[in-house]
């Protein structure tokens, strides 16, 4: 009775092993867009922020993809949707995009900071946080920006001495951050 125990155990290791070693395959190729965020929206819904401020979007799981232009710079570090409809990019001194229509037209929102925006994490349309970075006087400096209303107004939250370099939420109330500690000595 034992051998067929350790039988079984030995073949589900094994088969839990085949399943760890996916293939990945490429589904975009083109090199002039270097890609810096992914939100997969679902199974078939991706879409994607390049540096140069393009968007690409794919609702057939990436077998096509449309590059959209949203008209302004932004120099995306990321890309969150908190919905279908609703989708953000942050980017650089404090520029940020928003849909409201799967990505057809952005709307570009400026906020009060020169900070180089990093990730965004929102939990609804309307509320979500930024993490954002600046070198001031040879120490990094953080922010936090905090909004409730879609991005018309923010909070800011700034912190010294650390960079600021994800932010995941899991309600209102707490979420975390991921810091780089730097220290003059």
């Amino acid at each position: 009775m034992k051998k067929i125990k350790l039988l079984y155990i030995l073949a589900l290791i094994i088969f839990s092993q085949t399943n760890l070693n996916a293939q990945w395959i490429n589904i975009y190729t083109d090199t002039d867009i270097g890609l810096i965020g992914i939100e997969c929206i679902n199974e078939d819904t991706v879409y994607a922020a390049a540096y140069n401020s393009k968007v690409l979007r794919t609702f057939d799981k990436g077998q096509t993809w449309q590059t959209i232009d949203p008209g302004f710079e932004i120099y995306a570090k990321d890309i969150n949707f908190p919905d279908a409809q609703t989708g953000y990019i942050v980017g650089a001194s404090g520029r940020i995009a928003k849909t409201v229509d799967y990505g057809e037209n952005w709307e570009l929102i400026i906020t009060d900071t020169n900070y180089r925006l990093e990730k965004a994490e929102f939990i609804h349309p309307d509320t979500g946080w930024i993490v954002a970075n600046d070198m001031i006087s040879g120490y990094w400096g953080g922010s936090i920006l905090r909004t409730f209303d879609g991005g018309e107004n923010w909070d800011y939250h700034y912190i010294d001495d650390f960079e600021l370099n994800d932010i995941e939420m899991i309600n209102n109330l707490k979420g975390f951050i991921g810091i780089s500690i730097w220290s003059s000595g």
